[in-house]
């Protein structure tokens, strides 16, 4: 007999739902963005139900740097399994994705990429003029409407050849022009004025912010894996920063490897990773070499 299954639409609802009653429980602040809470008005789109934009397959959350521990407790206290840390998630280690039979995954951010305020300075400012709705009969906590906006367009900055798709122009295109004063005055707020203008134009004007090469690369589908470690290398805050994040995309993701085949790694597939990584990256650093020492026209 075949098991029903529930509609993803249903379950990555039902997964706000669960998250924000984790998150009452333990005392957690937690913002819910993207997908489903996104209201339809910062998207001057049409009723949820039919709006593709908002299609999601997990759910995500954005805790108040001081609430990740109590958070990520409290879910491990109700069956999630920790499938990416925050080192093993992204290159921006913004977030920890945990997994549940029957749900959807909740991806835990600490902060939001683009946003380089301090995080618990940026968490304090966006909780500040939070708003409520109903998802799956839980009220939740999401951001103001503008702050929505803002989230969808920095999340759309560092797609791979960015081209300001529905995603990005519902908040912006569509916005007037005392909308868009007060998207860019909010992206101010919040230091995130070089991967808002990455998406919106402008970028030049920032230019000589250390975060400029890496949003420009982003925003257009940058494919040199050496550019964009240089890149992330000059965006990060200070040299210890500098340091960790350089030798930490040198290293391989051995908590994907990990949950590709099921199991940690043992200590001759951890070797291995790491000699087949060191590899690629001698590659990668010669091709770029020999690149720049090209000819204009030999280029490719």
């Amino acid at each position: 007999m075949n098991e029903e299954v529930l509609p993803q639409r249903t379950t990555v609802l039902f997964t706000h739902a669960v998250a924000q009653f984790i998150a009452d429980e333990v005392g957690a602040d937690v913002l819910h963005i993207k997908g489903p809470a996104v209201e339809s008005n910062a998207l001057a789109l049409g009723a949820l139900p039919t709006d593709p934009v908002r299609t999601s397959v997990d759910a995500d959350v954005l805790v108040r740097p001081a609430h990740i521990s109590l958070m990520l407790q409290g879910l491990t206290r109700h069956g999630w399994t920790l499938l990416y840390d925050f080192s093993g998630g992204s290159p921006f280690r913004h977030a920890a994705t945990l997994g549940r039979e029957g749900l959807a995954n909740v991806d835990v951010h600490r902060y939001f990429p683009g946003i380089e305020l301090e995080p618990e300075a940026a968490f304090s400012r966006l909780w500040e003029d939070r708003r409520s709705l109903t998802i799956a009969a839980q009220r939740i906590h999401v951001p103001s409407l503008l702050a929505q906006r803002l989230i969808l367009i920095l999340h759309a900055a560092r797609s791979p050849a960015f081209d300001l798709t529905k995603e990005a122009r519902a908040p912006w295109v569509s916005a007037d022009p005392e909308t868009r004063g007060d998207l860019a005055r909010l992206a101010a707020d919040l230091n995130a004025d070089v991967a808002f203008r990455a998406a919106t134009g402008g970028l030049d004007l920032v230019r000589n912010e250390p975060s400029h090469d890496l949003w420009a690369a982003l925003s257009t589908g940058e494919a040199s894996q050496v550019r964009l470690w240089r890149a992330r290398v000059r965006a990060a805050r200070g040299w210890r920063e500098s340091v960790r994040t350089g030798v930490s995309l040198l290293a391989p993701n051995t908590g994907r490897m990990a949950s590709r085949i099921g199991r940690p790694l043992n200590g001759g597939e951890l070797l291995r990773a790491y000699v087949e990584q060191a590899r690629r990256g001698v590659r990668a650093l010669l091709r770029e070499t020999h690149h720049a020492d090209a000819p204009p026209g030999d280029r490719k």
